[in-house]
C-alpha cells in the first residue's frame, strides 16, 4: 500500500513539477500551454510490456506571417483568414519490458526490453470542420535511450525490485517517425442535452519511420462542458489523442469521454528490432492489427487542466497471452 501511494505521488509530481518550474519562462510568451504526461501500467497494477511513457511539451499559437504559420500554410494549407495554427515542442521517453523482469536471461516469446527517447515538433492546423496535425519525432532506441537507468533508478527510489534483463534490450539506433493525423470537427456531430454538450470526433492517421510505421482509424465520444476548448487530453503516440493544446472560453469545464481505435502495424522497432540489422537479440513478430479502447475525464479550472485516461490495448505481438491495461495522467497549464 505504501509503495503504491509513493508511486502515485511520484507520478503526479513528475507531471506537475516541470510545468511549475518552467512557468516563469512560459509566462513571457502568452498564448502557450505547458503540459506534463505520465503513462504507466502501475495504474492497472501491472509492470510489463508498455510499462511507462513520459512526455513534457509546450504548445503556442503561431502568428500569421511567422515561420511556423508559413510552414503550416505550405504543408497543411493553413490560411490566415480561416485557420488557427498551433506549434509545439516536446521531449519524451517510452519504456518496454517483458512479463518476467526478475531474470537476466533472454526470454524468447516475450516482449523485448526497449526504450525510445525522442524530441518532437508538432504543427497543428485548426479549421472550421477539421484539425490536421503533423508531427516529427527524432531520437534513439537502445542503451542510449537510458531505459535501464530511468526504470531501475525509479524502482530504487520507491524501494522496488530492479528489472534484471536490460542487457538484452534492442540495440542502439537513431530513428525518426513522421506522422499525420486528422480529426473531424463538424457542427453536425455536436449536440446539447439538458445543459451538457455531446460531440463525436472521428479521427485517422498514418505514421512512417524506421521506429514505427502504421495507420490508424478511430473515434471519440465526449459529454460535459467546455468541449470546444480542446480535442481531448494529450496521449503518447501511437495512441489516439487530443492535440495537446487548449484555449478555454469559460474558466471552468468538465467532461467524460470514451474512445476506440484500430491500428494496422507495418513495423515496430521495439518489437521486431531494426529494419537494417538482423542481429538484434530476442525479438517478436508484431500483430498486424491492434485494437484499443480508452475512457476517462478532463477537468479544467482557471487555466489549469487535469486529465486521466484508462486504456485497454489488445495484443501487440504474436504469442502475447493477454492485452494490456494502463493509465495516463496529464497536467497542463495555460499562460
Amino acid at each position: 500500500m505504501l509503495r503504491s501511494a509513493i508511486a502515485y505521488a511520484s507520478a503526479a509530481i513528475t507531471c506537475v513539477v516541470p510545468v511549475a518550474a518552467l512557468s516563469q519562462e512560459a509566462a513571457e510568451r502568452p498564448g502557450g500551454v505547458w503540459s506534463g504526461l505520465i503513462e504507466n501500467d502501475w495504474f492497472a497494477s501491472t509492470d510489463q510490456n508498455y510499462t511507462n511513457g513520459a512526455r513534457l511539451a509546450r504548445f503556442a499559437e503561431a502568428d500569421p506571417g511567422g515561420t511556423h504559420y508559413d510552414f503550416a500554410g505550405g504543408i497543411l494549407r493553413a490560411r490566415p483568414e480561416r485557420d488557427e495554427v498551433i506549434y509545439g515542442f516536446a521531449l519524451g521517453q517510452n519504456l518496454y519490458t517483458p512479463e518476467d523482469t526478475d531474470t537476466a536471461l533472454p526470454l524468447p516469446g516475450q516482449r523485448p526490453y526497449a526504450a525510445w527517447l525522442y524530441g518532437e515538433y508538432s504543427l497543428i492546423r485548426i479549421g472550421e470542420e477539421r484539425v490536421d496535425q503533423l508531427t516529427f519525432q527524432l531520437g534513439t532506441v537502445g542503451p542510449n535511450a537510458l531505459g535501464e537507468e530511468v526504470q531501475n533508478g525509479f524502482h530504487d527510489l520507491i524501494g522496488g525490485e530492479d528489472a534484471e534483463g536490460w542487457d538484452n534490450q534492442i540495440g542502439n539506433e537513431v530513428g525518426f517517425v513522421l506522422s499525420l493525423d486528422r480529426k473531424l470537427k463538424s457542427r453536425y456531430l455536436v449536440r446539447e442535452i439538458r445543459g451538457l454538450d455531446i460531440d463525436f470526433t472521428p479521427n485517422a492517421g498514418i505514421a512512417f519511420g524506421n521506429i514505427r510505421t502504421d495507420a490508424k482509424l478511430g473515434a471519440t465520444l465526449r459529454i460535459g462542458t467546455g468541449l470546444s476548448d480542446d480535442f481531448g487530453p494529450p496521449r503518447i503516440r501511437p495512441a489516439s489523442a487530443g492535440v495537446g493544446y487548449f484555449s478555454p472560453d469559460e474558466p471552468n469545464g468538465f467532461y467524460a469521454f470514451f474512445g476506440a481505435q484500430g491500428r494496422a502495424v507495418a513495423h515496430d522497432i521495439t518489437l521486431e528490432g531494426s529494419l537494417f540489422d538482423d542481429d538484434d537479440g530476442i525479438t517478436v513478430e508484431p500483430e498486424t492489427f491492434v485494437g484499443e479502447t480508452q475512457a476517462g475525464f478532463v477537468w479544467r479550472l482557471n487555466g489549469w487542466q487535469l486529465g486521466y485516461t484508462h486504456v485497454w490495448r489488445g495484443e501487440e505481438y504474436e504469442g502475447q497471452t493477454d492485452g494490456q491495461r494502463f493509465g495516463a495522467l496529464s497536467v497542463a497549464v495555460r499562460f
